[in-house]
């Protein structure tokens, strides 16, 4: 039965004698590829908590952590399309986890060659509940100030998972809260706050809702 493939190896020389079970060469079944990708930890758990990849079935498609792979030395080159089938061991010493993205070349479509290097770019997985706060905006103790009346409010938050700039806030916030995002030097509850753009100046000028947001590597 004929199988498509690439030769990983040859084992015998040209017009060699072969004796019957004597490997010949080794060939890397392409159908389906398998790319390791090493991602920091706090990234994999924003894309799959539990490092669990989510799986196939009714109504999971949604769920599933697409990639997008391109080689790495090659500028404007072919794609390939793929998702995450699992979450190997963590790498206690870089912090990292190798998510095993699973790669099936579309009829047609020229695999990438066995042991090419290339970037994966991933996406998708479950919606934090948010919602974010900028790093900025807290202060010490996981105080916030918001805006309640038109005056300034402290309030103590519950913070979880950090991605870049942003910091998801678990407990102490809604989605309809405005918290202030410029610097303020010595804030005091009570003391008048206004939008940016508004007219005001100094401590409490900006401020915006929360809003809530979404995880992604």
């Amino acid at each position: 039965m004929p199988v498509a493939g690439q030769i990983a190896s040859v084992a015998v020389e040209p017009h060699a004698q072969v004796a019957p079970g004597q490997t010949l060469f080794t060939l890397h079944d392409t159908s389906r590829l398998e790319i390791p990708v090493a991602v920091p930890v706090s990234r994999a758990l924003l894309l799959a908590p539990g490092l669990r990849a989510p799986s196939g079935g009714a109504g999971a498609g949604r769920s599933r952590i697409e990639a997008t792979i391109t080689p790495s030395a090659v500028v404007g080159g072919p794609r390939w399309s793929g998702t995450v089938q699992r979450f190997e061991p963590i790498d206690a010493t870089a912090q990292t986890v190798p998510a095993v993205v699973e790669l099936a070349p579309r009829p047609g479509e020229d695999p990438p060659p066995v042991g090419l290097f290339c970037s994966v770019e991933l996406r998708g997985g479950p919606a934090l509940p948010g919602p974010f706060v900028p790093r900025a905006a807290l202060y010490e103790g996981g105080v916030v100030w918001t805006v309640q009346d038109g005056k300034l409010a402290a309030r103590r938050v519950e913070t979880g998972a950090a991605f870049g700039d942003w910091v998801e806030v678990r407990a102490g916030l809604e989605g309809v809260d405005e918290v202030i995002v410029s610097p303020l030097e010595r804030p005091l509850p009570g003391e008048p706050a206004r939008r940016l753009g508004a007219g005001a100046q100094g401590p409490g000028a900006a401020a915006r809702a929360a809003g809530s947001g979404a995880g992604g590597a």
